[in-house]
């Protein structure tokens, strides 16, 4: 049972709890301290912005200062969000001043100063919150009562709170807006005690689903006793209060570093991999009977590999390497976390880089570590990974050639099954077909490729049956748009010969210029990457560069060459990412 990150993991997070009202119908008492807590945990659920009701910033001013105080901050950041029926903090504060006029004891938030600012990031929604509730208990019928009062009681809910709502348009719906008719009416304490339980929670389900809606949002999960509210969560364990708190607390890493953390371009790698090991312990929790007893369960597990762990550094690079060595643990003893596998983030598409040479790796290390954060990864693939907030980027080496264990063929299907990749790109050194036309280092874009080795020999003739496969035309296009700004070398595009052959003969040249004139170059290793992204219905390309000419070969030019393969390759994934 895979777990796909996919948009849906990536929602919104609404802060319900800080519901005043929601709070009070499971008589919660959430202290300043925890509830500055999950917010600041919550920073790492989720890339996009939380958001709360603006309503319930003001109302939590006075119970929750330093939680208040700690959202302001990241208003000014720009990392938060308020929503409002209102337009301005003038017309928020004269609404709710007409809404609580008989109900100042318990507002006196808005009577008198509270918070001078309207804030940055105030999101203007359509439609009353109060409209929506009205609207929502017309329409109930109120069967979640029925079971739980007397007959008598439950017609007078059912026959009195309709005519109250429309008798009532000014009111705020609260539960106080039923006190009278709960005293008069309701002489039984078991079933007043039972109506008051069932409206309080009707009424923030209500209000919390709105802003749900509104936001396109989740909430957070396993907040101590408010769990009862955990149903309206899309996953019970991808925003964890519980778990997430587990994870971050390992670090040791100060709050005061959050805002800092979650403003570096480098943050959403490790928001992956944190979502990575969150889902891994929800996972291992569901399927108890997995989990050994050395750790009881995932968040044992978690504790238990980060045991021997060097606690990192304050900066987010330390936490990134924390993080990910105790993913990698997690992963050896419990293969269920392999399950949530690197190519299942966030639904985005991910591109496969191909090398054959350790030269080739070296340059295409450094061409990515320039432009973004590299990790290597060897939980049971070796390669390199880097996420980038619109694509998923893995490098690979595969060995020389098409057959045999590592080459080219065997890589690429394995790979196929561990990242998944929409695009592949192979890149490195090649000979070239034509040094007339041709200088060494000049790059060689595949437009079709050619398997020579497949052919018919008879007494007097070779006949080539190798197919010419189309590469992938949006990669070819793309390419096009990189070759042309540039001016590093020549830029050759054509047929790209392929086969196990190491050439190195200028008559064996001749011979495939013979049966296929249009080659510009060609390699050992193209004609398995077309082979395995054909039968998997995948875009690939080959951008390679020309370190000899098929004889009198050395090793002279293959740095050159290696280098602009990679540089080419680097700034043609750049405008992918711009797409």
């Amino acid at each position: 049972m895979a777990i796909l990150m996919n948009k849906r993991n990536s929602e919104s997070i609404y802060y319900h709890f800080l519901d005043r009202e929601l709070r009070e119908s499971i008589k919660l008492t959430l202290f300043d301290d925890l509830a500055l807590d999950i917010v600041a945990k919550s920073m790492f659920m989720s890339l996009r912005p939380p958001y709360a009701s603006y309503s319930h910033l003001w109302e939590s001013n006075i119970e929750l200062p330093k939680t208040t105080t700690y959202l302001r901050q990241l208003d000014i950041c720009d990392i938060v969000q308020f929503f409002t029926n209102h337009r301005s903090l003038e017309d928020f504060v004269l609404s709710r001043q007409i809404l609580y006029a008989n109900d100042q004891n318990r507002y006196p938030m808005y009577f008198h100063d509270s918070i001078s600012s309207w804030g940055n990031n105030v999101i203007t929604l359509n439609g009353s919150t109060t409209d929506l509730l009205r609207k929502n208990f017309l329409e109930e019928k109120f069967d979640f009562l029925r079971e739980k009062i007397s007959t008598s009681a439950f017609d007078i809910i059912k026959g009195q709170v309709p005519l109250l709502i429309l008798g009532d348009q000014k009111s705020a719906i609260t539960i106080h807006l039923f006190d009278k008719l709960l005293n008069e009416k309701i002489s039984d304490y078991h079933s007043k005690r039972q109506i008051e339980l069932s409206l309080r929670m009707f009424i923030s389900e209500k209000y919390t689903q709105r802003y749900l809606n509104a936001g396109n949002g989740t909430i957070i999960t396993d907040i101590p006793q408010l769990q009862a509210y955990d149903f309206l969560a899309n996953n019970k364990w991808d925003t964890s209060y519980k778990i997430y708190k587990k994870i971050l607390d390992l670090s040791c890493f100060p709050i005061e570093k959050y805002i800092e953390i979650k403003l570096d371009p480098m943050f959403p790698e490790l928001y992956y991999i944190l979502k990575k090991i969150a889902n891994g312990i929800g996972l291992l929790n569901e399927q108890s009977n997995l989990v050994r007893a050395r750790y009881n369960n995932g968040l044992g597990l978690i504790e238990y590999v980060s045991t021997n762990s060097t606690k990192p550094a304050l900066n987010i690079t330390d936490l990134l390497f924390y993080y990910d060595n105790i993913l990698n643990k997690a992963r050896r003893l419990e293969p269920i976390f392999m399950e949530v596998s690197p190519m299942d983030v966030n639904g985005k598409k991910t591109l496969l880089v191909v090398v054959t040479t350790i030269t080739e790796l070296r340059y295409a290390l450094k061409m990515f570590r320039d432009e973004f954060t590299v990790n290597e990864r060897t939980d049971d693939f070796g390669y390199y990974s880097i996420i980038t907030l619109s694509m998923n980027i893995y490098i690979i080496k595969s060995q020389m050639g098409l057959t045999g264990p590592g080459a080219s063929i065997m890589t690429l299907s394995k790979a196929m099954d561990k990242f998944k990749p929409d695009y592949i790109i192979m890149g490195g050194i090649a000979f070239g077909a034509n040094p007339d036309k041709q200088k060494i280092g000049d790059v060689l874009i595949a437009s079709q490729i050619w398997n020579y080795e497949i052919k018919k020999v008879n007494e007097t003739k070779i006949i080539p049956r190798g197919d010419k496969t189309q590469v992938s035309t949006y990669l070819r296009q793309i390419s096009d748009m990189t070759a042309v700004d540039w001016t590093s070398s020549g830029v050759h595009i054509g047929v790209i010969a392929s086969g196990e052959t190491l050439v190195n003969s200028k008559d064996f040249i001749n011979t495939l210029k013979e049966q296929e004139s249009e080659i510009i170059g060609g390699d050992m290793e193209s004609a398995g990457l077309i082979t395995v992204a054909i039968g998997n219905q995948v875009d690939c390309i080959m951008v390679k560069a020309i370190c000899d000419w098929g004889y009198d070969k050395t090793d002279e030019n293959q740095e050159l060459a290696a280098f602009n393969s990679m540089k080419f390759i680097i700034e043609t994934v750049k405008k992918m990412l711009q797409v």
